[in-house]
């Protein structure tokens, strides 16, 4: 799961041409709103996030984005589709016979 924060604020500022929002400037409304202790924290997230390697978000730091950004958690939170490894742990992902499984 990530939240893809360059298609937030490029659809914000395209809905607010005088917004100019851009990351540093959210990741300052992030510490604003005490859900980050720091900019560079705001930022790290964010860039771990962009990497994929986020597994979680807060509840807090969804409903500020929603509220936001004007979205539903839905429309928010974009989803990786699981791998085989991901639901069943015991098989691998490049077992044999394991691409008549899949639909």
């Amino acid at each position: 799961m990530r939240i893809n924060f360059e298609k937030l604020i490029q659809e914000w500022n395209e809905k607010h041409p005088k917004a100019n929002l851009n990351k540093s400037k959210l990741a300052r409304e992030l510490v604003k709103e005490d859900l980050f202790t720091s900019e560079i924290s705001a930022l790290n997230m964010m860039r771990i996030n962009d990497a994929g390697k986020s597994k979680t978000f807060t509840k807090s730091l969804i409903i500020f984005l929603c509220d936001r950004f004007e979205k539903k958690g839905s429309e928010l939170i974009e989803w990786d589709e699981p791998t085989v490894s991901d639901v069943a742990p015991h098989i691998r992902d490049d077992a044999p016979g394991l691409n008549k499984l899949k639909t």
